[in-house]
C-alpha cells in the first residue's frame, strides 16, 4: 500500500503530468547551458545541477506502490526464452558480445548525430541574430521531450487498464477472442 503522502502528492501534482514536465525542463535546461555559462568548468558545474536536480525530482516523483523497505521477492531465473534474459544468454557469448557492441555504437552514433543537429541549430540561430540561441533549441527540444514522455504515459495507462480498452460486456477476454466469436 502506498505511504498517504503519496496520496495528497498524486492530487496536487498528478504523475501523468509532472514526469513529462521534469522530463521536459531537463532537456531544455541541458541544452541551453551554453547561452549562460562561457568556460567548460562552468557548463560542467551548470550541468551537473541539472543532473542533480532532475535525480531529486525523479526521487521526489517515484510512484512506487509498496513500501521502500518491504522485502522484495528474490528474482526469478532467467531461461534463454526468458523476455528479461540477457542478450549472452540467448545468443551465446560471440554472438552476444557482437550484438551489445553494435547496439552501444548505435547509440553513441544517434547520439553524436543528435548532438551535430542540435548545435548546427543553435549555430544557425546565432546567426539570425537570436540573442539565446541554445535556449530556443532547449525549449524547442524540450517541448518535444515532453510531448512524447507524456504520449508514452498514456500508452501505458490505456495498455494496462481493462476498463479502457474492453467494453463491459468482455471483461476479461481479449478483444481479438470476442470478435472470432
Amino acid at each position: 500500500m502506498a505511504p498517504p503522502y503519496r496520496e495528497r502528492m498524486d492530487r496536487v501534482f498528478p504523475p501523468a503530468i509532472t514526469a513529462p514536465a521534469v522530463n521536459g525542463l531537463a532537456t531544455a535546461a541541458w541544452i541551453a547551458v551554453p547561452d549562460y555559462a562561457q568556460s567548460r568548468w562552468s557548463r560542467a558545474a551548470l550541468r551537473a545541477g541539472v543532473i542533480a536536480g532532475t535525480v531529486v525530482a525523479a526521487t521526489l516523483l517515484d510512484r512506487a506502490d509498496s513500501d521502500p523497505l518491504a522485502a522484495r521477492p528474490a528474482r526469478e531465473q532467467s531461461s534463454p526464452d526468458h523476455p528479461a534474459a540477457s542478450v549472452v544468454d540467448r545468443f551465446g557469448p560471440a554472438k552476444g558480445a557482437a550484438l551489445l557492441s553494435a547496439g552501444l555504437s548505435s547509440a553513441i552514433a544517434i547520439n553524436r548525430f543528435g548532438s551535430h543537429l542540435t548545435r548546427r541549430a543553435a549555430l544557425g540561430l546565432a546567426s539570425h541574430g537570436v540573442r539565446h540561441p541554445w535556449t530556443a533549441v532547449g525549449l524547442a527540444l524540450g517541448a518535444v521531450t515532453a510531448l512524447a514522455d507524456a504520449g508514452y504515459g498514456l500508452g501505458q495507462v490505456l495498455r494496462n487498464s481493462q476498463s479502457a480498452i474492453d467494453p463491459p460486456w468482455n471483461r476479461g477476454r481479449p478483444v481479438a477472442q470476442f470478435l472470432r466469436k
